[in-house]
């Protein structure tokens, strides 16, 4: 039988025999768009986050108003500029170390991926706050990003159980959205399964970090390029797009029909690449390729198949052979 027929029919028969849970708890962007990912290692600054006194005032405004009913008013709060500019000068920080651990996940088991990051501008956590209704900017639980795309859906279920391995303890959340399979119960009380996809389409596993020192929590994405090529069209046309785009039923429609698609392709990408020769698995990428290509390739390991589009739309990587 034709593996893309197969595969097609494998596909249906997992979306008709399991409940599909629509994300009711969470908002419509899809994790967030490429572009506003920097590469690991990118030195976050103030002007990144588009810091402008208005913004800090409607903030400020909305985060006060409620003190009265959640925090004792004292002499530690009565200049709130200089306790927000402290939360958003650590952010950077927080960023960096969440990389690091992700980084040596990656390359303690060798495996490959690439780890871009995120910090939110401010007029995207005031909007994220309006949307969210909330006062207390902490309450926003991915101002800090760390986006790792890996080749396969296998490769996210090793992540996922090495990540846990190592840091458990620091996670509070685990979401699935169509990357845990069709079972729709766990043991762990953290974990939420959205199969086959969540509402829209969208496909990846979020892991919520807590971070004590900042009263809030970090957010990790863990996808393959398949899931950012298809959550990018949607952030675009859909999300962003035009307001007829955004509540047409044809469009909402053929961004399911999408995803089914890319996620068709992860299947046959997970079930039949074949294996590669222990000769290439033991030889050094940096033996064959320059600097630059090893960049263009996703900085791999080995001599086997090269997973170029790891790097899909990442400017620059800013990895050299050394890493490898």
């Amino acid at each position: 039988m034709n593996t893309v027929y197969f595969m097609l029919i494998l596909f249906h028969l997992h979306i008709s025999c399991a409940k599909i849970l629509q994300c009711k708890d969470c908002d419509d962007d899809n994790g967030g768009i490429s572009s506003e990912f920097k590469p690991k290692g990118y030195q976050w600054n103030m002007t990144d986050l588009k810091y402008t006194p208005d913004l800090i005032y409607k903030i400020n405004s909305r985060y006060r108003r409620s003190l009265s009913d959640r925090l004792t008013r004292d002499s530690k709060l009565a200049s709130f500029i200089d306790h927000f500019l402290q939360f958003l000068k650590a952010l950077p920080e927080v960023l960096k170390r969440l990389e690091t651990d992700l980084d040596h996940i990656l390359k303690k088991n060798r495996m490959n991926g690439v780890i871009t990051g995120r910090i939110k501008s401010l007029e995207s956590l005031w909007n994220k706050m309006k949307q969210e209704k909330t006062s207390d900017y902490r309450d926003i639980t991915d101002i800090v990003g760390c986006r790792v795309t890996v080749p396969t859906l296998s490769d996210i279920s090793k992540f996922k159980n090495l990540y846990l391995r190592a840091f458990n303890k620091s996670v509070t959340e685990i979401r699935c959205y169509g990357v845990c399979g069709p079972t729709l119960e766990s043991s762990d009380p953290r974990v939420k399964i959205y199969w086959p996809w969540r509402g829209s389409g969208y496909r990846r596993l979020h892991f919520k970090v807590a971070i004590p020192k900042l009263k809030t929590a970090a957010e990790i994405q863990v996808g393959t390029p398949y899931m950012t090529l298809w959550a990018d069209w949607e952030h675009a046309v859909v999300y962003k797009g035009p307001k007829d785009l955004h509540e047409n039923n044809d469009v909402k429609e053929y961004s399911q029909l999408l995803a089914e698609y890319y996620s068709i392709l992860d299947n046959i990408r997970d079930r039949n690449m074949p294996k590669c020769p222990e000769i290439l698995r033991k030889t050094k990428a940096k033996e064959i390729f320059s600097d630059q290509e090893l960049k263009k390739f996703g900085v791999p390991f080995n001599a086997c198949h090269l997973w170029s589009d790891l790097s899909l739309n990442i400017v620059s990587l800013h990895a050299t052979a050394n890493d490898v």
